[in-house]
Formats: C-alpha cells, structure tokens, sequence
C-alpha cells in the first residue's frame, strides 16, 4: 500500500511539473535565468524558551534587516537564492517572581540563507530553506537602571535555522517578501542561562531586483514562428 501512494504521488509531481513547465514555455512570460538585489524591512522578533514555566513573560521586540541577494533559475520554475544580510533579533522580557527584573536583548546577526526557490507564477514565489547566522553584537538594556550590557558572553557565535517565505515581484523591479524564520538550536551557551532559548522572528522586506534575461526566450519565440 505504502509503495503504491509513493508510485501515486511521484507521478503527480512528475506530471504537475510538467504541465507547470509546458505553460510557462508557451503561455507566460519568461523569467530571469539569474539575478540579484538588495532589500530592506524589518524583522518581529522573539525568543521562545520551552522550560520557562510562567517564570518570566517574553514579549516581541522590533529589529531591522538589510542586505542583499543573488538567485539562479536551473529552469522555468525552480531556483536557488542565496542571501546576505544584517538582522535585529531578540526578546523583551520581564521577571514574574522574585526580582521581578524587566530587560531587552538586542541582537544583531548577519544571516546566510541558502533557499529553493519554487516560482508559483511569474510574479509570485514560495522559497523555503536552512539559515547560518553570525552573531555581531549582543546587548542588553536594564529598564530600571537605564543602562545598555553587553551580553555577547552569554550567547552562541553561531545559530541555525530553517527559513519559509513567499514573495511578490512586482512592476518596476520591486520585491515585497513575507518569510518566517525559527532557530533550530538554542542561541545560549552552555552556562551562561540556566534554560534554552530560541530565535524566532516574522520578517516583512522590499527589495530591488537587477535582473539578466533568459537567452532562450528569442530562440523560442524563432520555433514558434517557424512553427506557424
């Protein structure tokens, strides 16, 4: 049974790619063999600790994100993206019990997506793969004293992730991106809080994509007169 609905379903891809790749050869618009840009936005960040207990409550923070980018096409619908970029994480988060201490970690990392990229349509697409961030910087602001830390002691020079988004391309070289992005290991060192603790942030960015046309696009098109 199990090797039947395997059999099944590799056959509905094999078939939904190649109706998928037939359209956008004879009826839609050719996308970009390769191309790269910047972007910018803002990142919605927090911290999700699992063995917190109601012991504190954490509380989203906003960070920035700017970078850029490069994709290559191996066809018509699928691609791979690579990015760099510098982006604000962290939590803002305050003491139930005891001290009741309220503080805010400010993180910068660069970040080093590797994604698939999956083009829905030619101007929408799903992307979704792992992430390498370095840490830069790792501060810690005191609402009772007014005073910035810095913390990077208590945190990991490298943190992993896994990255899902999709994104409109728009008229006028214009990219808006909506992705999701959730740590896969703890951004702590060992010793440093007594618990784990996990990046995750919603990231909202428009870009400006400088593109290179297919070649193949006017071959194509010479067939098709040929053709008729």
């Amino acid at each position: 049974m199990k090797k039947t609905l395997t059999v099944s379903l590799l056959s509905f891809l094999l078939a939904h790619f190649s109706i998928v790749d037939g359209q956008t050869m004879y009826n839609r618009s050719f996308l970009p063999k390769y191309g790269f840009g910047f972007k910018a936005g803002v990142n919605y960040a927090t911290q999700y600790t699992p063995e917190n207990e109601g012991a504190f409550e954490v509380m989203r923070i906003f960070g920035f994100s700017a970078g850029g980018y490069y994709n290559y096409f191996f066809n018509r619908i699928l691609g791979v993206q690579v990015e760099i970029s510098g982006s604000g994480k962290g939590s803002h988060w305050k003491e139930n019990f005891y001290a009741q201490d309220e503080k805010k970690d400010l993180l910068t990392y660069i970040d080093v997506p590797l994604l698939v990229r999956y083009q829905l349509h030619p101007q929408f697409n799903a992307h979704i793969g792992p992430q390498i961030s370095i840490l830069a910087r790792a501060m810690q602001y005191d609402y009772d004293t007014k005073i910035k830390a810095d913390v990077s002691d208590f945190y990991k020079m490298i943190d992993a992730g896994i990255v899902a988004g999709v994104e409109a391309n728009l008229p006028n070289h214009v990219n808006l991106t909506l992705r999701y992005c959730h740590s896969l290991i703890s951004a702590y060192k060992t010793g440093g809080y007594n618990f784990d603790s996990y990046n995750s942030y919603l990231q909202l960015t428009a870009g400006y994509r400088i593109e290179k046309k297919m070649k193949i696009q006017s071959k194509t098109k010479s067939s098709l007169r040929r053709r008729r």
